[in-house]
């Protein structure tokens, strides 16, 4: 990792992928945990198949990381283009026309865990605050909510349910775990 460049390896099986991702849009470590914390999310609420993406750019092109979830196992489609492409174009729909695209099903919980692992490497090399100095200069943080979630932390609400809280302790003791 250097300061803007990410290098993406992913292997699925016996199949293994590559990418190099650009400092223009959020870190692909950070959002692979945010994607996952927010399957976990709605995947406790909900009964059926739900779907999440994140994008990668490159300059010119992307990658686009889709994933359609049951909770316990993952569709997972990627799709690469080399074309100029603009931030927006992905905010709401999946890119069209994709020079290659890979498919991959994989259990939930395996690629919760690969997430967490790569995390947990990351943080034990460069530390949080190293990793937001060294993905574009400081301008992306590392996703400390959605990590915690990852690790199994559990928030409240009050009765309304419009304040929620977690525990402080409890969140620097999840931490320490993963030292």
């Amino acid at each position: 990792m250097g300061n803007g460049w990410q290098t993406i390896s992913l292997t699925f099986d016996e199949t293994e992928i590559g990418f190099l991702a650009s400092y223009i849009g959020d870190c692909p470590l950070s959002s692979l945990i945010t994607l996952v914390a927010r399957i976990d999310a709605s995947t406790e609420d909900e009964e059926e198949t739900i779907k999440r993406h994140t994008e990668w750019y490159q300059e010119p092109g992307a990658i686009q990381f889709i994933v359609e979830s049951d909770g316990t196992i993952d569709n997972i489609t990627i799709k690469k283009t080399s074309q100029d492409v603009l931030c927006v174009d992905f905010d709401v729909e999946e890119m069209e026309n994709p020079e290659e695209t890979f498919h991959f099903q994989v259990r939930h919980k395996d690629l919760r865990n690969a997430v967490i692992a790569e995390a947990t490497a990351m943080l034990k090399e460069f530390g949080i605050q190293g990793y937001n100095e060294n993905w574009y200069y400081g301008l992306d943080n590392f996703p400390v909510a959605s990590f915690l979630l990852l690790l199994g932390n559990k928030t409240s609400a009050d009765e309304g349910g419009d304040i929620f809280t977690s525990r402080l302790d409890d969140e620097i003791n999840l931490l320490k775990s993963i030292l």
